[in-house]
């Protein structure tokens, strides 16, 4: 497998992850959240963000000197980043019943 597509896919399993675990935690306090579309806006969000700025960051760096747990880190901080741009973005907003 080639260094830059083991790369993205640590990024892919950093956002995976960033998504899975408040979920997750969720389920272990037994509270079963209902599932709704909101939750796939960060990881798609992120998913962009990561396709557009990691070529970047290979360009400088090769991906041979990129460590797997920086590719983890790159993928869940770019999906907080996207769910704290939601919350604002949704702060914002009244919503009038």
């Amino acid at each position: 497998m080639n260094p830059e597509q083991v790369i993205y896919l640590w990024v892919g399993l950093g956002v995976l992850f960033r998504v899975l675990l408040p979920y997750l935690n969720e389920m272990r306090e037994g509270k079963l959240p209902r599932w709704e579309a909101k939750y796939l806006l960060p990881p798609v969000m992120s998913c962009i963000i990561s396709l557009i700025t990691l070529p970047l960051v290979l360009d400088t760096m090769p991906a041979e000197n990129m460590s797997q747990f920086a590719a983890f880190a790159f993928g869940w901080a770019n999906t907080d980043m996207s769910r704290f741009v939601q919350k604002a973005i949704a702060s914002m907003v009244v919503v009038e019943d």
